[in-house]
């Protein structure tokens, strides 16, 4: 695979985690969870959930992922392996906070 299909495949699984981060982001706090006193870790997403509304807050932080992954795709500012590796840190981020929303998913029931 050439260094740009990889790229590109690198950026593709950061997208995808950071949409699944959003949605189970969203299946915790989109509605009261009975017993449960849930909060989001991130204090900036935080703050921007409370200046903006939770919906609106990851709709922005789904366009600024979109529009990062775009761009780093096409920098040349940029090298390749720096790319690899800032999406290498991303995506474990990202993988991270999936898997503890998934438990927290579980664990509280708050299935939508």
């Amino acid at each position: 695979m050439n260094n740009s299909l990889t790229t590109l495949a690198a950026l593709s699984v950061v997208f995808v985690l950071s949409m699944l981060d959003n949605y189970t982001t969203w299946v915790m706090l989109s509605s009261p969870i009975p017993g449960w006193d849930v909060v989001e870790a991130n204090p900036i997403a935080r703050a921007l959930f409370v200046y903006v509304g939770l919906e609106a807050g990851l709709l922005l932080d789904a366009l600024f992922a979109t529009a990062a992954c775009i761009w780093a795709y096409n920098t040349r500012v940029v090298s390749e392996n720096i790319k690899l590796v800032a999406c290498a840190i991303l995506s474990i981020v990202s993988l991270v906070a999936v898997i503890n929303n998934s438990w927290a998913i579980l664990v509280t029931g708050a299935v939508q």
